[in-house]
């Protein structure tokens, strides 16, 4: 058996291997991750046995893979969508992703059926022949996938600027992990073709040996970062069961948190901590921060910091500090950020808000 035939085999099983983990991995988005990798894998399946020849005993295989490239565009948008916004809405559009998939299924069954039944023995041998005569199909799964890696990478950015002012590192890591994964797809099946100026019978067949290195990456992600594929109640940095309340209980839960325990006086304060402290996951506590506060993390957490230090500047047992040491009191990290935040907050610099309220003491 040829390597690049082996390879096949070993790049099939690894498709199967981790569709069949995520399949089973307990959340909608890993429900069409899983999907995604077991339909690839059958496709490539399909693939790997019509280039061998025993596919004479089954020549209705010939055509069986390509309809399934139709899909793996829609099952990877629903994964990024459900992966990033844990929901998915089944309405009419919904169902408009698989029209091209049925279509094709149809065109394709008539067009086996109108082959020479005499002819079929030597067709299904015939690779150059077969490319050629689905050659327009071909060009069509070009486009969509295209399509869909393009409409994915605006949707992705466009989500990366909205929480772009949020200091949560599990976000970062989702965002790179969805964004690798379509730009390894896209070099995979449309950048490597089109620098090579050529999509032919001979691409297909070391297809399965390029696809390697992507699943390799899944797999690795998989060990290395587990919290992005368990459930939400059992990741890593997101232990905290997803809360049903309403957002002006939270609301008044964070205000009675950063009044009466003032953790925001650690330099190291971060919105995962906060989290913790509050009890939901640190993308839902952003959400409500823009949502209720109009702030971002930072925003919020300063403007408690401000207030402590105009605080601590008007106490006389402090007058020995410097507006430095005062800073980082309040949980400033630098004297520059202290004093942009604080001058924009009050349109003047600490030592102009001291001075200014001690000659009105005296």
């Amino acid at each position: 058996m040829e390597v690049s035939s082996l390879l096949g085999l070993f790049s099939i099983s690894f498709f199967w291997v981790l569709g069949i983990y995520f399949l089973f991995a307990g959340r909608i988005s890993h429900w069409y991750m899983g999907s995604f990798l077991l339909i690839q894998g059958l496709a490539n399946a399909i693939l790997w046995f019509n280039l061998t020849p025993t596919v004479k005993a089954f020549p209705f295989l010939i055509f069986a893979a390509i309809p399934l490239r139709f899909l793996w565009g829609p099952f990877l948008f629903f994964f990024i969508k459900a992966f990033l916004e844990d929901t998915i809405r089944k309405n009419t559009r919904y169902y408009l992703h698989f029209l091209p998939f049925i279509l094709i299924t149809i065109f394709l069954v008539i067009q086996y059926f109108s082959l020479p039944q005499a002819d079929i023995p030597h067709i299904v041998t015939d690779k150059v022949w077969l490319f050629k005569k689905n050659r327009f199909i071909n060009i069509l799964i070009f486009l969509q996938n295209v399509s869909y890696i393009i409409y994915l990478l605006i949707f992705i950015f466009k989500y990366q600027t909205k929480l772009s002012k949020q200091n949560s590192k599990v976000e970062r890591i989702r965002l790179n992990w969805v964004i690798n994964i379509l730009v390894m797809l896209a070099g995979v099946h449309f950048l490597i073709p089109v620098v090579l100026n050529y999509i032919g019978p001979l691409y297909f067949k070391y297809l399965f040996v390029i696809h390697i290195p992507l699943l390799s990456y899944v797999a690795w992600h998989l060990i290395k970062t587990p919290a992005l594929f368990q459930n939400e109640e059992k990741g890593e940095d997101e232990k905290l069961v997803l809360v049903t309340v309403k957002d002006e209980k939270i609301e008044k839960i964070l205000t009675d948190i950063m009044s009466n325990q003032m953790p925001y006086l650690d330099t190291e304060f971060s919105i995962k901590k906060l989290a913790h402290l509050v009890n939901i996951p640190a993308y839902q506590l952003s959400e409500i921060l823009n949502r209720q506060f109009g702030k971002n993390f930072s925003e919020f957490t300063n403007q408690y910091r401000i207030e402590e230090a105009k605080r601590q500047l008007l106490t006389p047992e402090n007058s020995h500090l410097t507006l430095e040491g005062i800073g980082q009191n309040c949980g400033f990290k630098s004297k520059s950020t202290f004093f942009s935040e604080f001058r924009k907050r009050c349109d003047k610099t600490p030592a102009e808000f001291r001075k200014q309220h001690s000659i009105s003491n005296q």
